[in-house]
This record gives C-alpha cells, sequence and structure tokens, in this order.
C-alpha cells in the first residue's frame, strides 16, 4: 500500500467536510500519533504498516457505497466523520517484538529436516522468528468509546455521531449486544458505520486468521 498516498486521500476527504479550526485540529492530533502508520490489528485485517489507514478509508468507501444504495438520510460529513475517525483509539496502542511465528513459505521450508516441519488446515509450516505486532493500550478506555471519546475533544459531535462511533463494533464489543440494539433502532448512521466497518474488515480486506 502506498501510506503517503493514502494520507492525503485521508486529509483531502476530511479538509471537504471540516471547517479550518476542525481539520487542525483533527490532523495536529493524527500527526502526533502513529495514525498513519500504525496497523489496523495484530493479526487479523491490514495487520501490516499503514493498516489502520487504510482501513479507516475502505470504511468510508464501504459506508458511502451502502449510503448510496439504501440512502441512510446521512450527511457526508457525518459519514466521513465516523467512518474516518471510528478507530482513532487504536493509535499509539501496537508496538514490534520478534516472537515465534508459523511460515507457510514453500521456499523457507525446503531443505528442513521432516521433523521440523509441522502441518495444520493452512498447509505445511515451520517455526520462525518473526517481528509481529501485539497490542498494548496505555490507556485501555474501550474500544469503541475510547474513540468517540477522543474526537469529542477536538471537534463537536452530534449525539448520533457519538453514537456511531461508539457503537461500529455492534453487538461485537463485549457487553453491547442489548444497547446497540437498541442504538441501531434509533440512528441509521450508527448501523450504516457498523455494515461499513465489517464489510471493510471481512470482504474488502478479506480478514483471516494468521
Amino acid at each position: 500500500m502506498d501510506i503517503n498516498f493514502n494520507k492525503k486521500q485521508f486529509a483531502e476527504i476530511l479538509a471537504s467536510v471540516l471547517d479550518g479550526f476542525e481539520y487542525e485540529n483533527i490532523m495536529g492530533f493524527l500527526e502526533r500519533t502513529d495514525f498513519f502508520i500504525a496497523p489496523a490489528s495484530t493479526r487479523f485485517h491490514l495487520s501490516e504498516e499503514g493498516g489502520l489507514c487504510q482501513h479507516s478509508l475502505n470504511v468510508y468507501t464501504s459506508a458511502m457505497q451502502i449510503d448510496t444504495a439504501f440512502n441512510s438520510g446521512a450527511s457526508r460529513r457525518s459519514i466521513a466523520i465516523c467512518s474516518l475517525l471510528h478507530d482513532v483509539c487504536k493509535a499509539g496502542v501496537y508496538r514490534k517484538e520478534l516472537k515465534n511465528a508459523k511460515n507457510y513459505d514453500k521456499t523457507a521450508i525446503e531443505g528442513h529436516p521432516k521433523f521440523k516441519i509441522k502441518h495444520d488446515k493452512k498447509g505445511d509450516f515451520i517455526w520462525d522468528l518473526k517481528e509481529i505486532y501485539v497490542f498494548d493500550d496505555p490507556w485501555p478506555f474501550g474500544h469503541g468509546s475510547k474513540s468517540a471519546y477522543i474526537v469529542s475533544q477536538l471537534i463537536d459531535l452530534t449525539d448520533e455521531e457519538a453514537l456511531a462511533i461508539r457503537y461500529h463494533m455492534g453487538p461485537y464489543e463485549e457487553g453491547d449486544k442489548e444497547r446497540c440494539s437498541k442504538v441501531f433502532e434509533q440512528s441509521k448512521l450508527a448501523l450504516l458505520i457498523h455494515f461499513a466497518d465489517m464489510y471493510a474488515s471481512k470482504v474488502v480486506e478479506g480478514e483471516n486468521e494468521g
């Protein structure tokens, strides 16, 4: 992926929906973090450098496409804010460390004695020392709630925008199954962002366990 291109695209979308003060607040904060180079996850969707920004752009694109088809009634501003910033909670929570990991590369496997070659549902592999991302949140305030809090400190959010960011994980965030059902009944924007997030991570990015 082109990290610089993604950052530029991200900034251009935000600039088109925010006023100058709001834009400087958001971009100033993000520039002080690793948001544009951080992964989107440790081992699932886009677990690579720049993955977080790419995922945010994918959610925005998915949300706009879903909205075009079904018309949530939400403004482009609300869709852009909620989709691009729903995961700001992930800035500053990933670090790299060396760890034994499965290596399925056939070239790497060749030449190893049979007792070192293992097998699972993905095929033959060997254990290899690999640099991976690990999750280490210095401020464990929650997932959606942390993003909603951070964004609300930088720009004014409507109640519906705050709900959409807070509940973008839907029933997959622990303890929110009953409450998110009520939120989705009240807010088409919240439901739209949740669907877009799921579609982006599981279809566009092909979330697979590694």
